[in-house]
């Protein structure tokens, strides 16, 4: 539970430091704390995972449980991307590195 509150604490903290003009030390607080709350989140649902599966199933297991967290991951990154408004986007990198190439 204290590895969900710290991953949502930097979830936090990088959404109100990051800008379309933030360098990478603006975003380094949250990320450092996400990652310390990743640490301490997939390090115990791993051993969760794994406790009580035989021997001989452990590679299997250990298998379904990672691409399910990948699988996770990338369709969470893509439902969260997706809802990003369309006007907000032409005003962030991508529009800077537009502009960069048109000169």
């Amino acid at each position: 539970m204290a590895g969900m509150v710290t991953l949502a604490l930097g979830m936090v903290v990088l959404a109100l430091t990051a800008r379309a003009d933030a360098g990478a030390w603006w975003l380094l607080p949250g990320l450092l704390i996400i990652g310390l709350a990743s640490g301490a989140k997939f390090a115990p649902v791993q051993h969760v995972t794994m406790d009580g599966v035989t021997a001989e199933l452990a590679g299997a297991a250990s298998g379904v449980a990672n691409t399910t967290r990948q699988v996770g991951g990338v369709v969470g990154t893509a439902l969260v991307g997706n809802g990003r408004d369309p006007a907000e986007a032409e005003t962030g990198l991508n529009a800077r590195s537009r502009s960069s190439r048109a000169t």
